[in-house]
């Protein structure tokens, strides 16, 4: 199968109450959807999204996805 093309959406979606830590409040939860397209079928995935410091490059680097 050969994909033809890549969609990426990002969405923000409001949660009913909010989130809330000793450290952060979310009142909204980010997410990514990517579509994948080729001649005869279309896929769907998700990536949830975190807004701290702790997911990044250097997270990809540590378990080898860079």
């Amino acid at each position: 199968m050969k994909i033809e093309g890549v969609e990426l959406r990002e969405l923000k979606i409001p949660l009913v109450s909010p989130f809330e830590t000793s450290g952060w409040r979310e009142e909204e939860k980010n997410c990514i959807i990517v579509e994948m397209m080729s001649a005869h079928r279309t896929g769907f995935g998700e990536c949830a999204v975190t807004a701290g410091p702790w997911y990044g490059r250097k997270l990809h680097r540590a378990h080898g996805m860079s």
